[in-house]
């Protein structure tokens, strides 16, 4: 779903990332490994620990941002974080499945309890995204933010968010971030598992043409993330949303969203604080869209 806050399950709110090179040859793309190895959890559970949080590990879990959630309503610290090699239960926007095909993938969700009202929760999305596009580019992937929490290469989806928060009072009680990558996956297998999905999907691993340590990534993923979440609550949510929008690079161009019940063209005008989209139809209308697929 988009970054509008909608009611979900249990009474919540769902709203809507050095060089990463395997050692050995070059050329092979592994995908066969389960769960992850002691150099991965090692390099991981450092960076969290540095950032004051606890890492969590599952081989297989229905959710990331499941477990957390719970975590969470249950005094859980800023900056516990749930890491998964396979989920059978992942979602994206609007009740989308999201794939999460064992061996090497990066499927996590961590736990924030910025001081920012409720209202601008949405905005986390977007500060994901942007720590995403910062890990990819020191992998030597230049990455494309899509609206609201896609990021894309060459037009192909390469990783997602969704973010789910709670309320205390009028402020934000916590806030989840669940991010899913296609980190090391090749092609073959890809098409495979993502012939059914709309949106076309790629892996770094194809992108770069060999692995990706899952280990260096993810941790550099964690340390972007509280880089900008300091940003998030120091500089304010409107100041995350104005980094992403120049990120994005669509204002003022002319787009088409499609929100499930029919398409809207029209000039791209502002992405304000809660994360909502407004563009202006030929008939000079300023729309406010929710959510959507964009073009």
């Amino acid at each position: 779903m988009g970054p509008a806050l909608e009611p979900s399950v249990n009474g919540k709110r769902n709203i809507n990332h050095r060089l990463f090179l395997s050692t050995g040859a070059p050329a092979r793309i592994l995908v066969n490994k389960v769960g992850f190895s002691e150099s991965e959890k090692l390099k991981i559970e450092k960076q969290v620990a540095a950032v004051g949080g606890e890492a969590l590990f599952f081989d297989e879990t229905a959710s990331t941002n499941t477990v957390l959630r719970g975590m969470a309503e249950q005094g859980a610290r800023e900056g516990t974080s749930v890491f998964a090699d396979t989920q059978t239960g992942g979602r994206g926007r609007m009740g989308r499945k999201w794939i999460s095909p064992a061996g090497g993938n990066v499927f996590m969700s961590v736990l924030l309890r910025p001081h920012v009202a409720f209202s601008k929760c949405p905005a986390a999305t977007f500060m994901a995204s942007l720590a995403l596009c910062a890990t990819f580019r020191e992998a030597g992937i230049e990455p494309e933010i899509k609206w609201p929490n896609d990021i894309l290469v060459g037009g192909s989806k390469i990783a997602g968010v969704l973010s789910e928060a709670e309320p205390e009072g009028n402020m934000c009680g916590f806030i989840v971030i669940g991010i899913g990558v296609n980190l090391n996956l090749d092609g073959a297998r890809r098409r495979g598992l993502m012939e059914s999905v709309a949106l076309p999907a790629v892996s770094a691993a194809e992108v770069l043409g060999r692995n990706v340590d899952r280990g260096d990534f993810t941790a550099a993923l964690v340390g972007h993330l509280f880089t900008h979440r300091a940003d998030f609550e120091s500089k304010g949510p409107d100041w995350t949303v104005a980094q992403w929008a120049v990120e994005w690079g669509k204002l003022n161009t002319l787009i088409t969203v499609d929100g499930g019940s029919g398409k809207i063209e029209g000039i791209a005008r502002k992405v304000d604080g809660g994360g909502f989209l407004h563009i202006e139809t030929a008939d000079g209308e300023l729309v406010r869209i929710v959510s959507g697929d964009t073009a």
